[in-house]
C-alpha cells in the first residue's frame, strides 16, 4: 500500500497541449495549462520527488500518462526528465518510450519507473516500462543519472530553473512528423512511495 506522505502529483492536470496544433518535430516540453502554487501558466509541468528523506533507502514509482492523437503518419515518444529548466537539454533524461506509431489515430500512453534512491550511493536507479497507443514499451533499466538528486531536502516548484540536484521531474513529447492535428496531453504525473 502506498504511503500518502510519500506521494506527490503535478497540479493542475491536464497539461497544456503538446504541439499546439503546430507542425514541429522538435522535442516539446509539457507545460502547465493554468497557474498553480505560484507557478505561472506556460511553465514546465513539474512534479517533485518528496524530500526530507521521505524516499531515502526505499522504492518508489514515477508515473506519467495521457492522451495522444497523430494528425497523419507519425510516431510519438514520451520522455521523463530530472530538472525543471525550460531548456530541455539542461535537464537529465531518466526514462523514455520508444517511438511508437500514432498514425492518424488517437490513443493513450503510460510510462512508469520503479526506482529507488539511497543515501550511500545517492543514485536514482530503477526500471521503466509502459506503452504508447497499445504498443509496449519494453522493460528496461532507467537512463543512467549522472547528476544525482538530493532527496534529503525539500524542493519547491518554481518558475526559475533549479539546481541540477533538485528532485523535480518534467516531461517531454516528440512527434516524428509535423501535422497540424498532432496533439498530446499529460493527465497523470505522480510519484508514490512503495
Amino acid at each position: 500500500m502506498s504511503d500518502i506522505q510519500g506521494a506527490q502529483s503535478a497540479i493542475p492536470l491536464p497539461s497544456a497541449e503538446i504541439n499546439l496544433g503546430g507542425t514541429s518535430t522538435s522535442e516539446k516540453q509539457v507545460l502547465m495549462a493554468s497557474a498553480s502554487g505560484g507557478v505561472v501558466s506556460g511553465s514546465p509541468l513539474q512534479c517533485r520527488i518528496p524530500g526530507s528523506n521521505t524516499m531515502k533507502n526505499r522504492a518508489f514509482r514515477i508515473r506519467v500518462g495521457g492522451r495522444v492523437t497523430g494528425g497523419g503518419t507519425t510516431n510519438f515518444t514520451i520522455s521523463l526528465y530530472q530538472g525543471n529548466s525550460a531548456t530541455v537539454s539542461s535537464n537529465t533524461k531518466i526514462a523514455t518510450s520508444s517511438t511508437n506509431a500514432v498514425n492518424s489515430m488517437s490513443g493513450n500512453f503510460y510510462l512508469e519507473c520503479l526506482c529507488a534512491w539511497d543515501s550511500t550511493s545517492t543514485k536514482l536507479q530503477g526500471i521503466m516500462y509502459g506503452w504508447v497507443n497499445a504498443t509496449a514499451v519494453a522493460a528496461a533499466i532507467m537512463t543512467s543519472v549522472v547528476t544525482t538528486p538530493d532527496l534529503t531536502a525539500e524542493a519547491t516548484l518554481t518558475t526559475a530553473s533549479g539546481a541540477a540536484t533538485v528532485p523535480i521531474l518534467t516531461v517531454t513529447g516528440t512527434f516524428s512528423s509535423g501535422f497540424a492535428g498532432n496533439v498530446a496531453y499529460v493527465d497523470l504525473f505522480e510519484v508514490t512511495a512503495e
